[in-house]
């Protein structure tokens, strides 16, 4: 499918963007799973309907939503009923991760419902033919450094998972002790199947993350976070190619990530050649 070296380049049509929101929807479901292995006691719990998935981890978990609906045909409206009731039983909003190319019923049955927008991201790509990560910016071999002075970048152990888990938190809130809340949303990303972590460090302390989640020809890369007292130093940068060379190490087609638009991330993905594929809705319905 995807156009690596002597194949036509990559479309991005309904056929792409079904094959990114199934990604998207089987990650949710490993990481609810995960989320019951470290917090059990938030009651983590999916639901499938069709290729969709409804996650919940709590009611102001960013995890609690529905990924990957309305892109087999026009929307059957009992599955919106019953993510609603999904989420309404366990005292969450209804979530919906709406993808441009999703049928235009779905959106319009949400917007009848008085469901409001509340967040865009961006899906950004890479096509990773033959050498490709390693044609990123100079290059990227499997142990390289970072190119700032002092910076390393390697591959962590599952036995480090916590202490990644701790720096993301820290790199992501900007405070010194996050709460437990935010070092479990990063654990229970980190102890996902198919999940590789990936830190940068200085002088041997661990100063900013990444991971991958290698699904098939799909790379997905997310858990950027660097402390900040270490920003603007080529952390992320470094990282990236990294994950980058990780994926096609792994025999991934494509790698992808999410941006917030204008975002730092977003930036460094595309200084880095990740272009945008499209840009996803998040909308909402409070409980009534």
């Amino acid at each position: 499918m995807v156009g690596s070296t002597g194949r036509q380049p990559l479309l991005i049509d309904v056929s792409f963007a079904r094959l990114m929101e199934l990604v998207e929807a089987r990650d949710l479901a490993d990481y609810v799973t995960a989320w019951r292995q470290v917090a059990p006691e938030a009651e983590p719990e999916y639901l499938e309907l069709g290729a969709g998935v409804a996650g919940f981890a709590g009611p102001d978990c960013p995890i609690t939503q529905a990924v990957g609906f309305g892109l087999e045909g026009p929307t059957v409206w009992e599955q919106i009923d019953k993510v609603e009731e999904f989420f309404g039983s366990r005292g969450a909003p209804s979530r919906f991760a709406l993808c441009p190319m999703a049928h235009p019923s779905l959106l319009g049955e949400l917007g009848r419902k008085g469901y409001v927008l509340s967040e865009f991201e961006d899906l950004l790509f890479m096509e990773l033919g033959t050498g490709a990560a390693a044609d990123i910016d100079g290059g990227a071999a499997a142990d390289m450094d970072g190119g700032a002075e002092g910076l390393a970048v390697r591959k962590i152990g599952a036995g480090e998972s916590i202490i990644w888990a701790e720096t993301a938190a820290r790199g992501f809130t900007a405070v010194a002790h996050p709460e437990r809340e935010d070092i479990v949303l990063g654990l229970a990303a980190a102890i996902r199947p198919g999940v590789s972590l990936f830190a940068a460090e200085v002088g041997g302390q661990m100063v900013a993350t990444a991971a991958l989640a290698v699904r098939g020809e799909v790379g997905t890369m997310f858990g950027a976070a660097t402390l900040p007292e270490f920003r603007n130093r080529g952390a992320q940068t470094a990282l990236t190619r990294r994950l980058l060379a990780a994926a096609a190490e792994a025999g991934c087609e494509i790698a992808v990530a999410g941006g917030v638009p204008g975002g730092v991330s977003h930036r460094n993905q595309e200084r880095l050649g990740l272009r945008v594929a499209y840009t996803k809705v998040m909308v909402e319905r409070t409980l009534a």
